[in-house]
């Protein structure tokens, strides 16, 4: 069995495009890593709460929601390179500002501006991988490289959870001030900007030539498979309204609700991304035993009970527990969909799919997040993260009914 995971993760088998997508994301997703973690918490040193917060996340999900399909047209039309060497420039561009600038209007428009970028990489990294990669190895490299944004993610946490201390030692300043943060974050802006570095690199993919590989789909050139494609979109839309009423807030929770130090946030998510890696990597073999309708519909059931159980838990070890759950099956949930979803559709429609399930899922998260703010202040996190598992509930009823249990691709 390791040697069928190591021949797997062998990154010789794939081509060099591939391999210089897996080395832009490292370093891109060091610095968004970076920001998921540290970045409420520095708003909170500033004198920001929750309402303000979830606010300011939503913005990034918002521009990539309205973005996602002309980026996606224009990917389809120009490449997808050029759009990865924007991402990293703009994105680094934001979040130097985001670092510099404390007034909360001009932080709104810099969030605004800052999703922009993702959208640029959400919409192009599947059918990038898709294009540069054999029809028998396209799930493999989807999955490694959502388990290469764990890795990543994994590490940053671990340095990033102790990283503020480390320059407020240097600084001389204690953890209640915003600096230590800022200057924390300003070094995952380094990150993201030489992810530029692999970007230039990449090349694109030849057309291809050949039929269509089975279970790629056999519509048409002039036959848009909108079934096909609106279904998936609205299954990202409530993924997306479970994520922004959740997923921002992890940290907050963590800090203000268990009162965990910035340290145990660190270690906390470093270990909720350590039982993740070899899940997503174990992603494919899943769906081919049990079938992708089966394996999603019960990956987004835990995920839900798991965000449910996880906004009512008093403790921080059971709240850890749960938490580590809910990570294990969102990350082998969500390659098994992205794959799914592009051997749907022919590769003429991929960029075009992806857009619209970009623009579902980050609207709904901008929603979301917007929403979750204001709740949490009023309600509290037990009310709004039940809300969040309604939303990845619906998603699953909605592909179910859809492909029914017993779909075959």
């Amino acid at each position: 069995m390791l040697r069928s995971l190591f021949h797997r993760v062998d990154l010789r088998r794939f081509s060099r495009n591939a391999r210089l997508y897996f080395a832009f994301s490292i370093l891109y997703s060091s610095g968004m890593a970076l920001f998921s973690l540290l970045y409420n918490l520095y708003l909170l040193r500033l004198g920001y709460r929750e309402d303000f917060i979830g606010l300011l996340a939503g913005m990034m999900p918002l521009a990539s929601g309205l973005c996602a399909i002309p980026i996606g047209m224009g990917s389809d039309r120009w490449g997808r390179k050029p759009f990865m060497m924007a991402a990293s420039l703009l994105l680094a561009l934001s979040q130097v500002g985001l670092c510099l600038i404390t007034r909360s209007t001009p932080l709104l428009v810099l969030g605004l501006l800052s999703g922009i970028s993702p959208a640029m990489v959400y919409v192009n990294h599947v059918p990038y991988l898709s294009e540069n990669s054999r029809p028998e190895d396209r799930g493999t490299v989807i999955s490694l490289a959502f388990s290469t944004y764990i890795v990543t993610s994994m590490a940053m946490s671990l340095v990033g959870g102790n990283l503020p201390r480390w320059v407020g030692d240097w600084m001389g300043g204690g953890l209640d001030r915003p600096e230590p943060f800022r200057y924390a974050l300003l070094f995952g802006t380094a990150l993201t900007a030489c992810s530029i570095l692999p970007a230039l690199k990449m090349g694109e993919a030849r057309p291809s030539r050949g039929p269509l590989p089975k279970g790629a789909g056999s519509a048409p050139p002039d036959l848009v498979p909108w079934s096909i494609l609106l279904i998936f979109a609205a299954t990202s839309a409530l993924r997306g309204l479970g994520m922004g009423l959740s997923f921002p807030f992890f940290n907050v929770f963590f800090e203000e609700s268990l009162h965990a130090s910035t340290r145990e946030i660190g270690l906390i998510f470093f270990c909720s991304r350590l039982v993740s890696m070899p899940s997503a990597v174990v992603s494919p073999g899943l769906s081919r035993r049990f079938g992708a309708v089966p394996a999603l519909f019960s990956l987004r059931l835990v995920s839900g009970v798991s965000l449910a159980v996880l906004g009512v838990t008093g403790g921080l070890l059971p709240a850890f527990g749960v938490f580590l759950v809910y990570s294990i099956a969102e990350s082998v949930a969500t390659p098994q969909e992205m794959t799914f979803a592009t051997n749907q559709v022919s590769r003429a429609y991929w960029g075009r799919g992806q857009s619209l399930r970009v623009t579902g899922f980050q609207l709904s998260a901008a929603a979301g997040s917007v929403m979750a703010g204001r709740m949490i202040v009023s309600a509290g996190y037990g009310f709004t993260f039940g809300l969040a598992a309604l939303a990845v509930f619906g998603s699953a009823i909605l592909l179910l009914t859809k492909f029914g249990w017993h779909y075959q691709e």
